[in-house]
């Protein structure tokens, strides 16, 4: 029954292709569509779970635990960043490259020995200063270890993540998310329905249970992968991690600090209200660029010429920006009609963030093709600076009296995504005679 399911969307993307387009598909977009369609299967479900649980903790916690809950992701990501150390886009940047299987296992065993051992400096030092922790974030010592546990479980996530596309295993990484999604709804199930414990520490640990669970399931699919740690490797890792990992602290920061900034210039109710309008429009937004990089940046990665593919996202960007942001609209406000009345639902706000939700996947579609190019890389880097400066500018503007409004917030957000798109989209020059390839 899937195989007819998948048959029959390769024959609609056919046809669509070459309406919209005006050529036929080449062997690697028809590629990169069968493997879409597996992740697609995964998406489905997951996003479909996490989208329910989401809703029902909005309820459950109401609008200051969930800003709490969202401020303690925001914090985890942001720790995340001296574990992974950019590793995890820079594997898919070498070990999707390499021409040969050992080359392959030598990229992929020392990204891994090194975030063992940053996990571990990272486990250590937070152990060490938990009081000093403990009094600045104003928690107990397990709401420390919680966020440390669930720190490294992340970071592990996303590097595993990045092994697994690199390989193209993109059944197995449905079935993983299926299963990660299934086991962080039974434990929320569990803890909030037949234990009755209605914290937003228990959401946390539904989610660390999925995400533990999903890096076991990884790791077993990729051990026969990792050998010896190989010194001549590492040059080139550490080289191009460091353009990695300074995009990465940037886009981190940028992404958890914002929330940061609204807890603490507005509260944790406001947090929870902003949070929910970032849920309700990106969470299926947000899987899906994240399913659709796991097949893009591996394969864009070994297209010689680029040139061609920006083309065509610029295509589908102007052709779909209406009908898109329309159909998140509308499942928007179906989901902030069930978080509850305490969220205050405002139809601007959903009509804004349901344009910037559906901005953040030809974004991203941008940066992986610059990522796939070292030169432009570099120059988003620098670029990624500005943005900061700017980023930081702007939401400092909270603490200024009379400007501390919700209004003002989803403002600021709007500018960044605008700045975002403009910089992956134009701050860059491919050559427009490449080849058509994709």
């Amino acid at each position: 029954m899937l195989s007819i399911a998948k048959r029959k969307f390769m024959s609609l993307a056919e046809v669509l292709h070459l309406r919209i387009f005006g050529h036929e598909m080449s062997p690697m977009m028809d590629n990169f569509l069968k493997s879409l369609s597996w992740s697609f299967v995964g998406i489905i479900i997951s996003a479909g779970l996490f989208a329910i649980i989401n809703i029902l903790a909005g309820r459950l916690l109401g609008p200051q635990g969930y800003g709490k809950y969202n401020l303690v992701i925001a914090l985890c990501s942001i720790l995340s960043i001296p574990i992974v150390l950019g590793l995890d886009v820079t594997s898919v940047k070498f070990i999707s490259g390499s021409s040969s299987e050992s080359e392959k296992k030598q990229y992929l065993s020392n990204s891994f020995w090194i975030v063992c051992l940053s996990s571990s400096l990272f486990f250590l030092i937070l152990i060490t200063f938990s009081s000093l922790i403990r009094n600045f974030l104003g928690g107990s010592k397990n709401y420390v270890l919680l966020i440390v546990f669930f720190s490294i479980a992340v970071s592990f996530k996303s590097l595993f993540d990045s092994f697994i596309k690199s390989f193209y295993l993109f059944k197995f990484q449905a079935i993983a998310k299926i299963i990660e999604a299934v086991l962080v709804t039974l434990s929320f199930v569990m803890f909030f329905y037949l234990f009755h414990f209605n914290n937003y520490a228990y959401y946390v640990s539904s989610m660390l249970i999925g995400a533990a669970t999903l890096c076991f399931l990884y790791f077993i699919k990729i051990r026969k992968f990792i050998v010896r740690w190989n010194k001549a490797k590492l040059g080139d890792i550490i080289s191009y991690s460091k353009t990695t990992l300074s995009i990465a602290i940037i886009t981190t920061l940028m992404i958890s600090l914002d929330k940061v900034f609204v807890g603490k210039f507005l509260g944790e109710e406001s947090l929870g209200i902003f949070s929910a309008y970032l849920t309700a429009s990106m969470v299926f937004i947000m899987q899906l660029v994240t399913v659709t990089n796991n097949v893009f940046l591996p394969m864009v990665n070994n297209a010689q010429t680029k040139y061609p593919i920006i083309k065509k996202i610029d295509r589908l960007t102007v052709l779909f920006i209406i009908p898109g942001s329309f159909l998140i609209f509308c499942c928007s406000a179906v989901i902030m009609y069930f978080f509850g009345k305490e969220f205050e639902t405002s139809l601007i706000y959903i009509l804004i963030f349901s344009i910037l939700a559906f901005l953040q996947i030809p974004i991203n579609l941008y940066r992986n093709v610059i990522y796939s190019v070292p030169r432009f890389y570099s120059r988003l880097k620098n670029l990624s600076y500005i943005t900061f400066i700017i980023f930081i500018v702007f939401y400092s503007s909270l603490s200024v009296h009379g400007l501390n409004k919700f209004y003002i917030v989803v403002a600021i957000y709007s500018l960044l995504t605008v700045w975002g798109l403009i910089i992956s989209r134009f701050g860059y020059n491919f050559e427009k005679n490449d080849k058509l390839i994709f």
